[in-house]
């Protein structure tokens, strides 16, 4: 079984993803990464296909065919041996509506923060951002 939360991010998705890894049969991933993004990575990052989506929709069941297609689904809850996986991550929220039509069973959380506050505090004011995450220029 394969869960997610989309969320517009700073918003405890770490402390979360941490909190859930620790129940009995639950692998939870943030962004990728087992617990709090110190443990293995379980699922493939979609961080830089992300703004790719922003810009273009259309593209999102592309990106989940390839990164979260069931195949890969089966392999991280093998990995993880575990029966339920969640993956938490701001980049869910593009991702959704391709993430729950290729997976019906799959249910969402989507988590919203003060949009204003949140994209301050992600903001390079100088530089180019390693890690685009899509908003507008």
């Amino acid at each position: 079984m394969f869960h997610i939360v989309a969320s517009t991010g700073r918003t405890a998705t770490s402390f979360l993803a941490d909190c859930l890894d620790r129940l009995p049969g639950l692998a939870a991933c943030h962004e990728g990464h087992r617990r709090d993004d110190t443990g293995e990575d379980l699922l493939p990052l979609v961080n830089l296909e992300n703004q790719q989506v922003f810009r273009n929709p259309s593209t999102a069941a592309a990106v989940v065919a390839a990164k979260r297609s069931a195949p890969v689904i089966a392999t991280a809850l093998a990995t993880a041996d575990a029966e339920v996986l969640v993956d938490i991550a701001y980049y869910n929220v593009g991702l959704a509506e391709a993430i729950l039509d290729l997976h019906p069973s799959t249910r969402a959380v989507v988590i919203i923060r003060d949009c204003e506050s949140f994209v301050r505090s992600v903001t390079w004011l100088e530089g180019t951002d390693p890690m685009p995450v899509g908003w507008p220029d």
